[in-house]
């Protein structure tokens, strides 16, 4: 696409250089890592820069937003920037936002920059695309200073027939050139997306994935990473998934002589169905990132109340994001007590993340990226009701008595014996108490509860 020629790398160096040190994603996560606050991102996107910028002026002014989002359209996503281009004048000609996004490629680093000195907090391109690579030439160039990525993680979670080969390939592109521009003084930071499918993701599973793609991009020279978890619901098992994936990432990061690599949190706010009514919504975004404050996350991604109904408006997002600034405001002195019920979850989310990662460098011979092909190809990386049509699909989750997620079926995962039994008894709780089989029927039950304003399916 045209804009791409705009795109020189010494000449953005020289503009980066200009820009304030607190709009850069990487230095205010560090800060706020050693601080132990919780940042806040929301998540947004329209199509015309002039009302971009006004939305991003009351995220940052109304909603009291740390890092500010840049949602990308269907099309940005897909490449097909000449749709993303008819787009843009059919919202002009309609006078409303007819994309799903903001076309970052189509307004190239002239528009890109215009946002950037229009605001003040640092940017982020949200992608969920296999290929971001001409996006984040242009962003990088603009000020932008993060990214959700993922070489295994983006098939598993937002495409149908992307060749594995290819999606890692392309984040390996990205990561190489957001090293490049940290080597020259405007570090990048890599948000390691864990929503996957959003449906019923035993914490492991996410685990298994991020961990593995934070160690291929650092291995291209990325200092930054912030492995994301996906909220659960369970408080005791958030605040367990959420401590684990900080300790093994660093410690898989020492074990691949990546120690330098400077490694935060991100929570995500529930990836499921949303319930449609608001109140309802307000109270699981609180409740989720009382999770993450308490987990100590580093960042919170945080869901709107009109989640269930369609695209956003920005009134809506700086709501959720005042609801989660007054939790995070009100939890930041306490501290969540040690428990034998969360020793008990902490162990064994950490014996079955450290089971799966090491059969997958096992398979790899050493390679996090081979072993990740092999481990997809015989099931060891597997995960319920993905999309992408290479995986097996064959683990099987739901809810116990108290909510959290246990493998119901799983599938050819690498889980210890003493996990798998485990799983199986606290379901075996569930369906004593109510009378009814561990079967699909308990799966699908669970998968609407949450959107129906309940934890637990009936």
């Amino acid at each position: 696409w045209p804009t791409g020629q705009e795109v020189q790398l010494e000449e953005a160096v020289a503009y980066l250089r200009t820009l304030p040190p607190h709009q850069n994603q990487a230095q205010l996560l560090k800060q706020a890592l050693t601080e132990g606050r919780t940042l806040m991102q929301p998540r947004a996107g329209v199509a015309l820069i002039d009302e971009w910028i006004k939305v991003l002026l009351e995220l940052q002014d109304d909603g009291e937003a740390d890092v500010l989002p840049t949602n990308l359209d269907s099309y940005t996503r897909e490449n097909n920037y000449q749709m993303a281009e008819l787009g843009i004048e059919e919202s002009r000609r309609e006078g409303r936002n007819m994309l799903n996004g903001f076309p970052v490629v189509n307004y190239g680093i002239q528009g890109c920059r215009r946002v950037r000195e229009a605001v003040d907090r640092p940017l982020v391109v949200r992608s969920g695309a296999a290929d971001s690579r001409l996006v984040m030439e242009i962003a990088w160039a603009s000020g932008f200073s993060d990214v959700p990525c993922g070489g295994i993680i983006m098939p598993t979670s937002h495409h149908k027939k992307v060749a594995l080969a290819d999606s890692i390939r392309n984040w390996q592109y990205v990561a190489r050139l957001g090293a490049w521009y940290t080597e020259h003084g405007w570090p990048i930071n890599h948000e390691v997306y864990g929503g996957l499918s959003g449906t019923l993701v035993p914490p492991s599973i996410c685990l298994s994935y991020i961990i593995i793609d934070s160690l291929i991009q650092a291995a291209q020279g990325i200092k930054f990473v912030s492995p994301g978890y996906t909220a659960t619901g369970n408080l005791i098992q958030d605040v367990a998934g959420v401590r684990v994936l900080k300790r093994l990432a660093d410690e898989y990061m020492a074990r691949f002589d990546l120690a330098d690599v400077t490694v935060s949190t991100t929570f995500y706010q529930w990836m499921g169905a949303f319930p449609h009514d608001p109140a309802r919504s307000y109270a699981l975004i609180c409740w989720n990132t009382m999770a993450a404050v308490l987990g100590g996350a580093t960042q919170v991604i945080v869901k709107s109340v009109q989640e269930a109904t369609g695209l956003p408006t920005a009134q809506a997002n700086a709501q959720a994001l005042r609801a989660t600034k007054a939790v995070i405001t009100m939890l930041c002195n306490q501290k969540f007590p040690d428990s034998p019920e969360l020793a008990q979850e902490t162990h064994y989310i950490e014996i079955e993340t450290r089971a799966i990662v090491d059969r997958v460098i096992e398979l790899g011979d050493g390679d996090v990226v081979v072993g990740a092909g092999r481990a997809f190809e015989s099931g060891v990386l597997d995960c319920p009701f993905s999309c992408w049509l290479p995986i097996a699909n064959k683990v099987m989750p739901a809810r116990d008595a108290n909510g959290a997620i246990r493998f119901l079926d799983h599938g050819n995962l690498p889980l210890p014996a003493e996990a798998v039994k485990f799983h199986r008894s606290q379901l075996e709780i569930r369906s004593r108490q109510s009378g009814k089989p561990l079967d699909y029927d308990l799966t699908v039950a669970d998968v609407f509860a949450v959107s129906e304003g309940r934890l637990i399916g009936r």
